[in-house]
């Protein structure tokens, strides 16, 4: 089935070895002639910030995980990369994306594209028959069953038994910290095809892929020369050079901390180029076998005897002494044989072989000169495989074997799993919309729910948090049209007034993507939009309305003003007039004199930008809640300071208080009402550090982030000030994520290390300090930041907007700033970089 790559290779029967002549594919499970391998693919675990104790313990745990699982197997290691691509995103938005909304999930998809994100795929095949045995032989000729009537695939029975063996070893590797499912049928022809450099079109049939759609797999040549191998495509052309690289000698020690990474590093190793530098990706086949107890002891007493008749030897001889190395082996054998026994240690015996593949010569040499240099670096010697780069490629395939018997190493199984080849840098939700990608180890997109907590009994604040122009509100703002755009009720509340721009802002953005929005300002036309009494239900209105209007009462009227005010109040509401409190001064212009005097004082306000706010008549109506966003912007309010009483407020105060008490009651009042409990809302709240500074904005954001799961509303809070939001348990308790930006004092960064869920330490403060900074110009890196997800994963991400339009509308620079977007690559292995907050 395989001829043409047999020849393509130079595989001749010289070499003593066939090529793997693949049989089938099916869910999990690869079959050539030789060998059946069950093969797995590991979902990466979050081990970007994790501390040192926690790397070490998830270390142990892996160890003892796959030694129940595959001691005494032989096994296969393959570290391989794809691309990401929008093809499921494009398939799931309708599930999160309203009809008229799908613009804005088209253009997500399109970014997702823009990017070129490589992924690193992790499997690990497990050899679980040899069915080259006599009796294996026999079974499989004397099988009456096989697929499809074709007498060169396998047998259905055959088939089974593997498929119970796959589940039972692949169900001991599913836990903590590995996570390993069944690698798919076609992952796995993708696994085969894409060695030669073609992807199959194939489709497996019953779960198995078979005959004339496996061999379609390995179409192309493949040439070998002393440093490298050249592949064709059909048409012969050529298509890539790879160099199979032998790691040929580990340090001593290793620090699974540092340079003992050495199949994580993998992902950040960069090479020169015209433009600053390029990622390799170098890949990676390790044929190891976890050895068991008894299969350690053996061969830790073979290497001591070995010793001890080399001692013997040199004793015998005209040396007389031993040479001092034997010596040291030999003690060393026996104090390693003691850790065995006692279950202190545990050996594996690993052939790694890395692979680099580029589309010219010139690039390839540039690149393995790269992956040369970085392991240096870490005390590890990598060589270019010298004429054997065939048997080198061909061990590297699945189905195949080592090849290359004398570029093992026997190593402790700390260094082995020590290399963190499952570890990476994972966050985010299991679905919903993708705000961006990490940045870490490992590239991934980052789904983001915004508004899905509450569905699933989670806490439902979002907190976003860092300096300014970091990108913070900007992440903020894309959440908003996330939600919107699946048909949730989003109130923005901007009290600094830089959510609209010469381009529309935040408005301008949703409604170019089909998601309603509407814009509410202080200006006569929105005169009375934070009435209570106009906007709140009669019984609620009696004393919230109340309470909203004393604010504005002089102290010499409070006291007498506070019977009276609510007296007619109660008069407005049972009359059935218009509710409002314009209509309020009117009726209370007639009235005695303590009422009129308080109708002088209220209707003084109804000129003032923001007082008319809440006494002006209303042109627009009231705040309508429903699906789509809703911007009220309130620049200009001067709120009260936290802690300050009433009676020390300045007027200005006074009024900035009623009317953002108008808005926070409003929302609060709409989110608990019935007719809204069946629609996601999601409320959103820049610069919420200038309502933590005030008691009834604090108040508010208590309220809504404890009622949130109950209410099903998700809170989004922007701010500046980490410190007040980790200081009040109401909100910290209910922070379901958290993405923080770079903080530069202390108190912050440790607030900020708290809300990440990490301790506080000098490493932690310093990696806060710079997340939001590009290491190669130390310029401003817009939109990087730690991302901690409901699973209490942390990774860096970067929060990506979909294209230019939508960038300029959500630009919040202000007009005297120079407004840059460049937004080149920082660092060589970072991607999609273009597509960054700004």
């Amino acid at each position: 089935m395989f001829d043409s790559l047999k020849r393509a290779v130079g595989l001749y029967p010289q070499m003593g070895r066939s090529f793997p002549t693949y049989r089938a594919i099916a869910d999990g499970i690869i079959v050539t002639d030789d060998r059946a391998t069950v093969w797995m693919e590991i979902t990466p675990a979050s081990t970007q910030t994790a501390s040192a104790v926690d790397l070490d313990d998830q270390v142990m745990s892996a160890i003892a995980q796959a030694q129940g699982a595959l001691a005494d197997y032989e096994c296969q290691l393959k570290i391989v990369w794809g691309a990401i691509t929008s093809d499921t995103y494009r398939e799931d938005a309708p599930t999160f994306t309203q009809p008229q909304s799908m613009a804005w999930a088209q253009a997500r998809a399109d970014s997702i594209d823009a990017w070129e994100l490589p992924e690193r795929h992790v499997f690990i095949g497990v050899d679980v028959e040899d069915r080259t045995t006599p009796g294996a032989v026999a079974t499989i000729n004397a099988a009456a069953d096989w697929i499809s009537g074709n007498r060169n695939a396998i047998p259905v029975k055959e088939l089974e038994y593997l498929d119970g063996k796959m589940r039972s070893i692949i169900g001991r590797m599913t836990g903590k910290p590995f996570q390993a499912l069944p690698a798919p049928a076609e992952t796995l022809a993708w696994l085969v095809g894409r060695e030669t450099f073609r992807t199959s079109e194939a489709k497996p049939r019953e779960g198995t892929i078979t005959g004339a759609p496996l061999a379609r797999l390995g179409r192309g040549r493949v040439v070998p020369f002393r440093d490298h191998l050249r592949f064709y495509d059909a048409q012969g052309a050529e298509v890539a050079y790879t160099a199979c690289l032998l790691i040929t000698e580990f340090p001593e020690t290793v620090d699974t901390l540092s340079n003992g990474q050495w199949l994580l590093a993998l992902s950040n190793i960069a090479r020169p180029t015209m433009d600053g530098a390029q990622a390799v990706l170098p890949e990676a086949s390790v044929r190891f076998s976890f050895m068991s107890q008894a299969s350690a002891l053996k061969r830790v007493a073979k290497t001591q005897k070995r010793a001890k008749h080399q001692r013997r030897d040199a004793e015998e001889s005209h040396v007389e002494e031993a040479d001092e190395d034997i010596l040291l082996a030999e003690e060393e054998m026996r104090s390693l044989s003691l850790e065995i026994k006692r279950g202190r240690t545990s050996l594996v015996e690993a052939w790694p072989i890395l692979t680099v593949t580029e589309t010219t010569l010139d690039d390839l040499y540039l690149a393995v000169d790269a992956v040369v240099e970085a392991y240096a670096q870490a005390g590890i010697t990598v060589d270019v495989c010298a004429d054997e780069q065939d048997a080198a490629w061909l061990s590297s395939l699945p189905g195949d074997t080592v090849r290359i018997e004398d570029m093992n190493h026997v190593m402790d199984a700390t260094a082995f799993f020590g290399s963190w080849f499952w570890g990476g840098s994972i966050t985010g939700d299991r679905e919903g919309p993708v705000i961006g990608y990490t940045t870490g180890a490992t590239r991934s997109l980052v789904h983001f729910h915004p508004t899905q907590a509450p569905l699933r009994g989670d806490t439902t604040t979002t907190a976003l948090i860092g300096r300014s122009g970091r990108g913070k509100t900007t992440a903020a703002q894309l959440m908003a049209l996330d939600a919107g755009a699946e048909g949730a009720w989003v109130p923005v509340l901007d009290f600094k007034g830089d959510l609209n721009n010469e381009h529309g802002g935040l408005v301008a953005a949703a409604t170019s993507m089909g998601i309603p929005a509407r814009r509410i300002d202080m200006s006569a036309r929105y005169a009375g939009t934070c009435d209570l009494l106009a906007t709140m239900d009669p019984e609620d209105a009696r004393t919230h309305a109340h309470s909203q209007l004393m604010l504005l009462i002089s102290d010499s009227l409070r006291m007498a003003a506070h019977p009276v005010l609510m007296e007619h109040i109660a008069a407005l509401l049972d009359s059935g007039d218009e509710r409002s409190s314009h209509r309020l001064i009117e009726r209370m212009e007639a009235g005695e004199d303590i009422a009129q005097r308080v109708a002088r004082e209220l209707r003084s306000y109804e000129g003032d930008a923001i007082g008319r706010m809440i006494i002006g008549q209303r042109a627009e109506g009231t705040l309508a809640a429903g699906e789509g966003i809703t911007l009220i912007q309130f620049p200009k309010l001067d709120l009260p300071p936290a802690g300050s009483a009433p009676a020390e407020w300045t007027t200005t105060q006074r009024v900035g208080a009623a009317v953002a008490r108008g808005a926070l009651a409003w929302i609060m009042n709409v989110a608990k009402t019935q007719a809204m409990r069946g629609l996601r809302k999601l409320v959103v709240i820049p610069e919420a550090h200038l309502l933590t500074a005030n008691q009834d904005g604090a108040t508010f954001l208590d309220q809504i982030a404890r009622l949130g799961r109950a209410l099903g509303v998700s809170l989004v809070i922007d701010s500046q000030d980490p410190s007040s939001i980790a200081e009040r348990d109401g909100i910290m308790e209910q922070i379901a994520a958290t993405f923080v930006f770079s903080q530069s004092t202390t108190k912050q960064q440790d607030a900020a290390a708290r809300l990440l869920g990490l301790e506080p330490s000098p490493d932690v403060r310093a990696m806060i300090d710079s997340v939001s900074v590009d290491p190669t110009s130390g310029d401003v890196w817009h939109g990087h930041c730690f991302m901690r997800d409901a699973r209490r994963r942390v990774a860096t991400v970067q929060i990506a907007i979909p294209n230019d339009r939508v960038r300029q509308a959500l630009d919040t620079t202000p007009p005297s700033k120079e407004r840059s977007h460049d937004l080149t690559t920082p660092t060589p292995v970072q991607h999609g970089r273009d597509d960054a907050v700004a």
